[in-house]
């Protein structure tokens, strides 16, 4: 019960303060290199380049970004506690408890939101690319999945790895 009530309200916040407020020296600078004809500059991240060409169909304005935001988090906590749930039952962990998982999980995730950008920036995007790695790697160890989707796991974690990079550096390291 813990779990579901704490994602609630972490939620329910979240998406009360998704008009609310704007930082105008970086989330101004995140909005503004999302934008379409918008020179970057030279930059050791290209976290706007894949995002702007990820979501080039999207007009990327801030409620856009804060809602991207708020989604990509509640899908990548969706996809931990799933993995942690195949993982313990792997293992035989009769114990694992996903709702209390998904609440730890997800005030983790949303204790972001307490500091910094609200929108979409390159420490977000470093956050949600260290949890598809770790999904992942229970793909690659868990015997229930076959040797040619471990094979595409290791695929996907090597290009995990180098968007990693290519966000962040210092986090892709």
């Amino acid at each position: 019960m813990f779990g579901l009530g704490a994602t609630t309200l972490f939620a329910i916040s979240a998406i009360w303060s998704l008009d609310k407020g704007f930082d105008l020296t970086d989330e101004g600078a995140y909005l503004l290199g999302y934008q379409a004809h918008q020179p970057l500059g030279g930059a050791l991240s290209n976290f706007q380049l894949i995002v702007r060409t990820a979501l080039g169909f999207l007009t990327i304005d801030i409620l856009t970004a804060r809602l991207l935001r708020l989604l990509l988090t509640l899908v990548c906590v969706s996809l931990i506690v799933r993995s942690l749930s195949v993982f313990a039952s792997d293992q035989g962990l009769d114990h694992y408890q996903p709702r209390l998982a998904a609440g730890v999980l997800a005030a983790g995730m949303f204790a972001s939101y307490s500091f910094g950008p609200q929108s979409l920036s390159y420490n977000h995007l470093a956050l949600l690319l260290a949890t598809l790695h770790l999904v992942l790697a229970v793909w690659l160890v868990s015997p229930r999945f076959s040797l040619r989707s471990r094979y595409l796991a290791a695929a996907a974690w090597g290009v995990v790895a180098v968007l990693t990079v290519q966000i962040k550096f210092t986090s892709g390291l």
